[in-house]
């Protein structure tokens, strides 16, 4: 999940996660986080049930477990945009 993008535009942090279809945005990365980590887990849990027709127990463990990984991934990205002035979209 190489392809995820976070940046500033208009006032506003964006992120696009394209493999999952999630994009969001916030004020803040602590917002974005809190937004991102929402809409993953929604869009994990349509893929799980959906595409892989998990059911009951195993639904919750396997999207807690992938939301996990892939908000690690994020918290990798904004500790380096946090650690430098993001620039806006070009």
């Amino acid at each position: 999940m190489d392809d995820i993008k976070i940046w500033k535009e208009n006032g506003w942090y964006i992120a696009h996660i394209p493999a999952l279809g999630v994009v969001d945005q916030a004020k803040t990365l602590k917002g974005l986080k809190k937004e991102l980590n929402e809409a993953i887990e929604l869009s994990l849990e349509s893929i799980i049930i959906d595409d892989l027709k998990f059911t009951g127990s195993r639904v919750n463990k396997l999207r807690s477990l992938l939301a996990s990984a892939v908000i690690n991934k994020i918290d990798g990205i904004i500790s380096k945009k946090e650690g430098k002035t993001i620039m806006a979209k070009a």
